[in-house]
């Protein structure tokens, strides 16, 4: 009874924060304009649901990292594969957090001081788009490191009984092909890229919070 006690917390932190990360990214503002100019004034318009969408991904990713762990702590973290998925996953969290931080509001700011200054605008063009590639290095880099974290704490599931090892084969079908696709340059990570891995990893997080409601993981 305890474990269910234990379990069920995090458990349903793992599903709400998986279906809420589903409905940011669907609804994740972005700038457009064919000018430094218009690109600033889109950025300035959208500041305020920028700020709001990029800070709750933050809390949502803590959350995950909250649930996943439990997870790990609860299966046992002498055992290797654990352990390893478990600071893999983590890794991937603490790598991606600076792209919603600089998304949601250093880039956003920047262009509100663009706007005043005319040295400001003229950089503008040439930091938008070093923000945006350091954006991608970060969604590049921590997207691999979280799928292959699931993949190892599922791989280590595989060897349980029941729903636990359906559970591992579905972690590792939903979560490893992405991380591959990125390193082989078949997955941009644009809008619906981003999209596609977090819907794959939310499957997992979802049955791995059911499970660990009903005291099973």
């Amino acid at each position: 009874m305890s474990g269910e006690v234990n379990g069920r917390l995090p458990g349903l932190v793992l599903i709400g924060a998986a279906g809420a990360t589903i409905v940011g990214m669907l609804h994740h503002p972005t700038g457009h304009g064919s000018t430094g100019e218009e690109l600033a004034e889109s950025l300035v318009y959208a500041g305020p649901m920028l700020r709001l969408v990029h800070g709750a991904m933050i809390a949502l990713l803590l959350a995950m990292t909250y649930g996943v762990t439990a997870h790990a702590n609860r299966r046992g973290l002498d055992k290797p594969l654990v352990l390893l998925g478990l600071v893999t996953f983590i890794a991937g969290i603490f790598v991606m957090l600076p792209a919603p931080l600089l998304d949601g509001f250093v880039f956003a700011d920047f262009a509100a001081q663009a706007q005043r200054s005319a040295d400001a605008m003229a950089a503008f063009p040439a930091v938008s788009l070093f923000a945006m590639d350091l954006l991608l290095a970060f969604a590049k880099a921590s997207s691999v490191l979280i799928s292959s974290g699931i993949a190892l704490l599922s791989v280590g599931m595989m060897h349980e009984r029941g729903a636990a090892r359906w559970l591992g084969i579905v972690g590792v079908i939903t979560a490893l092909p992405g991380g591959i696709a990125i390193l082989a340059g078949h997955l941009q990570l644009d809008r619906q890229g981003m999209t596609l891995m977090v819907v794959c990893w939310s499957v997992w997080f979802v049955g791995l919070g059911v499970q660990m409601i009903r005291g099973k993981a």
